[in-house]
């Protein structure tokens, strides 16, 4: 009989993600309690600074993916020449 293709998680790392899932939502809760002092107004919407970073993540995984994957790529039999 095969492996499944899927392993399930560790123990720990069931722990270290329901750590960093709470992690997030406490921090999430403290933008609606924290003052923030603002210069432009969109900076006062609930979890503007999450949606930001968010964006800049995705923004660079596409950048390196589209961008510069093709200028450092090497021909699959490149180290057996």
């Amino acid at each position: 009989m095969s492996q499944p293709l899927k392993k399930s998680p560790s123990p720990r790392g069931k722990l270290l993600g329901g750590g960093f899932t709470l992690l997030l939502l406490a921090l999430l809760g403290l933008d609606l309690l924290v003052h923030k002092h603002v210069a432009f107004s969109m900076e006062e919407w609930f979890g503007f600074y999450p949606a930001c970073g968010l964006l800049a993540a995705l923004l660079l995984v596409l950048i390196a993916n589209y961008l510069l994957r093709p200028l450092v790529r090497r021909d699959e039999d490149y180290y057996d020449r």
